[in-house]
């Protein structure tokens, strides 16, 4: 699964913040997600949270992922990496319940 991201953001954050993300989406998202880094996406400043309709049990099994890294996303200490994360995490939801 590609998880885009802001370029400017992941480049802007540090290898071990990146590699923290990259474990916590791995954790919670089977099909070892890959980080792509786009300029085109949203950057964390522009990011604003959904609603999310829960629709099937694979929705919602997509959203408890989602809520566990991003749950784990707060534990990183820098407020920037933290933010790629979340977005990340959101990223990684979306495309699963695309799925579904």
């Amino acid at each position: 699964m590609q998880i885009k991201v802001n370029a400017n953001d992941w480049n802007g954050i540090s290898d071990a913040d990146r590699e923290a993300i990259k474990e916590i989406l791995s954790k919670s998202f089977k099909n070892d997600p890959q980080i792509v880094t786009d300029p085109q996406v949203q950057s964390v400043t522009q990011a604003a949270g959904g609603a999310v309709e829960v629709a099937s049990i694979c929705t919602t099994l997509c959203n408890v992922a989602q809520s566990a890294a991003e749950a784990l996303c707060n534990k990183i200490g820098n407020p920037t990496a933290k933010q790629v994360c979340i977005v990340a995490a959101q990223t990684a939801g979306d495309v699963c319940r695309s799925k579904c």
